[in-house]
């Protein structure tokens, strides 16, 4: 646990708040792919596309903080 909060820490310090708190959606989908490669725990259909479907929002919403991030204010 604590190399992971020292990297949490250190990517708020760097990236700020909304940038690094997109990712944290990214954890489940770590855990489940990390269980069927350690404990042989089976892919489904289900599990797949539900990955899929929060790898496109992270996806988008890091494009849109991007977008935002460049406009004028």
């Amino acid at each position: 646990m604590g190399v992971a909060f020292l990297g949490l820490t250190a990517g708020l310090d760097r990236l700020g708040v909304s940038r690094v708190m997109v990712c944290m959606y990214l954890i489940p989908v770590a855990g489940v792919g990390l269980s069927a490669v350690f404990f042989d725990d089976p892919l489904t259909a289900a599990r797949v596309l539900g990955g899929l479907i929060v790898l496109a929002g992270v996806i988008l919403t890091r494009v849109a903080l991007d977008r935002a991030a460049r406009l004028p204010v």
